[in-house]
């Protein structure tokens, strides 16, 4: 069984689909559902233009800091963050697609618990300022865990998905 057919995969996945949708309105684009198994989750497009985007939710919250920066918050472990770790595979694996299809690539990311939008603008020049260590992570949805090279972008580099009603 997929990690994404268990109750707790397919939230995530719900929350995945809504946030591809939302993406879509707010840009005036339309998405195409790549397969489970492909490095890139959605491609999104208009006319002439088109994008790669990888897109997540987490289960976190999104706050200004004393200084009025912007941060994330995790309630399960009480705990801050001025940036957002990610996979390196996943950065590169969407870059790679992105340069293949002459496109941009993005990662996106639904702060669930204050329903919001987050996301960067991944580029190849941007590799080479960010900050990367092997650390130990929660495998998937339902647990475990794993050692790979994390990418942690900042919370600077961050933009809020504008979003009408």
């Amino acid at each position: 069984m997929l990690d994404s057919e268990t109750p707790a995969g397919e939230k995530y996945i719900a929350h995945q689909k809504d946030t591809a949708t939302r993406i879509a309105f707010a840009t005036e684009t339309r998405f195409l559902e790549t397969a489970s198994e492909c490095v890139a989750d959605y491609l999104f497009g208009k006319r002439d233009t088109i994008w790669v985007a990888e897109v997540k939710s987490r289960e976190l919250l999104l706050e200004r800091g004393k200084e009025n920066e912007f941060r994330l918050y995790d309630k399960k472990k009480n705990k801050y963050f001025s940036t957002y770790l990610i996979s390196l595979h996943k950065i590169l694996d969407c870059l790679a697609i992105a340069r293949l299809l002459n496109a941009k690539c993005f990662l996106f990311v639904k702060v669930i618990h204050s329903d919001q939008i987050i996301y960067w603008e991944l580029t190849e020049a941007g590799l080479d300022n960010l900050e990367t260590r092997e650390t130990t992570t929660q495998k998937n949805v339902n647990g475990g865990s794993k050692k790979e090279t994390n990418a942690f972008l900042p919370m600077s580099d961050m933009r809020i998905l504008l979003e009408t009603n």
